[in-house]
Parts: structure tokens; sequence; C-alpha cells
């Protein structure tokens, strides 16, 4: 008989994470493919055709796959419904959700997050928003800003660990 191996909840969950995260990465990518499909010109596109048309829709493909590991990853915080407030402790509840559009290194990635307002101090509470520091020296409250850019000085191992811890 052989050893029995022994696996853990976290290691059982991670897979499965893991599993959903690869099958929206797909349909992801499908979709992408579809676009492609309509854009190249022709039955027979040429070599330039072909790169002309992938190279113009790469940002698309990136920041969409981004966009899916964020939303994935981050999921907990787009369905939150409650937190407190910094100033006060005040419990308080989400209001609609607040869509954001991030240009990245990558593409565009559209952000969406729950917004919270407490009344004792009149001051807005986004949580998500300390989760997801774009560049270093940027605070939550100028994080607000419709369109950011990320900067080319914030390391790329930097940024993995902000959007993962």
């Amino acid at each position: 008989m052989g050893a029995a191996e022994i696996i853990s909840f976290e290691e059982v969950r991670a897979r499965k994470q893991w599993d959903a995260l690869r099958q929206e990465l797909h349909t992801r990518f499908d979709e992408w493919l579809d676009r492609l499909e309509i854009q190249l010109p022709g039955a027979a596109p040429t070599l330039a055709q072909v790169t002309e048309t992938v190279w113009n829709l790469r940002q698309a493909l990136t920041g969409g796959l981004t966009e899916t590991i964020v939303e994935q990853t981050h999921r907990g915080e787009y369905t939150r419904q409650q937190t407190h407030c910094a100033k006060c402790g005040r419990l308080l509840t989400a209001h609609a959700h607040v869509s954001r559009t991030v240009e990245t290194m990558v593409g565009a990635v559209q952000l969406e997050r729950p917004y919270f307002y407490c009344r004792a101090c009149r001051e807005g509470v986004y949580p998500s928003t300390t989760r997801w520091v774009w560049w270093q020296g940027v605070n939550s409250s100028t994080c607000n800003t419709p369109r950011r850019r990320w900067s080319p000085k914030y390391p790329m191992t930097q940024l993995r660990r902000s959007l993962v811890s």
C-alpha cells in the first residue's frame, strides 16, 4: 500500500481559487480573440496586418487580464457591505459602487468598489483604496481621481505585494 498524502484545506481552497481564476482568464482571452477576429482584415491577412491588429489590441488583452486577476483576488473588497470609520469607529454601511478606470502600464483596468460615508465625520471612505495603492506617495484621498497612471518608478514587485496583501 502507498503512503497517503495529507492535503491541507488551504491548499484545496487555493487550488479551487486558481482554477476559477484560470477559467475567468480563459473567458477574457476568448472575448479578446473574438475582437481580433472581427478586426483582422480579409481572409488571408498579411504579416504586417496581423501584427498591426494584435499591436492595437494588446492593451485591451493585458488590461483585461489584469482586471480579471484584481477582481478575483480582491472579491471581498467588491462585496464588502460594512466598514468602520477610521476617525470615530462607527460602523458604516455600503452605498452604491463607484467605478474607476486606472491606466496602467499594461492597459486600462476598470475597478469597482463600494463607497461608505460617515455622517458624523462628514467623510467618504473607500476601504479598498488602501489595498490598491497605485504608486508611492499617493494616499487614499488622491486615489479617488477617475484616471491614474502607474509610475514607472514603482517596482513591479511592490505592485504585486500591494495587490496581494
